[in-house]
């Protein structure tokens, strides 16, 4: 128990130094209370050069997410869907076919397609480009090769938002 109070003062102390780096003067315990992090703070998110939103090209003919995600909800446009499922009708029922493993797999291949060939390839590129890759040099020096695995969101959230409805 005393090494994680030890380990949580540690990261206090450091959270200061990073909110008032010229004031670390200050003697004492420090206790959550004492500590305020500007809501933009990068502090505990990994990566946070990858994480700016940027906006980038892909082939819509090699990755035809409308058209399968049209196809999966059985209707001819997504940008029409407003007139065939108006407010006054249940989402829910739109939605269901999504609810149905059969039914949405064309549409889950075809994510899982877009984000491991495409948009995976592009944010390590970005990463290679950022230099944000920790590297183990003892590991290199041995010759093995340094292991990254990306985790992305095995089925997208789809939120469907009609004229007149309020968003999230």
């Amino acid at each position: 128990r005393l090494q994680r109070e030890e380990a949580r003062q540690q990261v206090f102390k450091t959270l200061q130094q990073m909110i008032s780096p010229e004031d670390n003067t200050r003697h004492g315990s420090l206790d959550s209370s004492d500590l305020s992090i500007h809501i933009g703070s990068t502090y505990g998110v990994p990566y946070p050069a990858l994480r700016t939103e940027t906006p980038f090209l892909y082939d819509n003919e090699t990755y035809p997410l409308d058209r399968v995600l049209a196809e999966t909800l059985e209707v001819e446009d997504l940008s029409q869907l407003h007139l065939q499922y108006p407010c006054s009708k249940d989402k829910a029922r739109l939605m269901s076919p999504l609810q149905n493993r059969s039914k949405r797999r064309a549409f889950h291949r075809c994510f899982d397609s877009f984000v491991t060939s495409h948009v995976i390839p592009l944010l390590h590129s970005k990463a290679l480009a950022s230099d944000v890759f920790y590297t183990n040099r003892h590991q290199l020096r041995k010759g093995k090769p340094q292991k990254i695995i990306y985790r992305y969101q095995a089925f997208p959230c789809i939120r469907i938002v009609r004229p007149g409805e309020c968003s999230v």
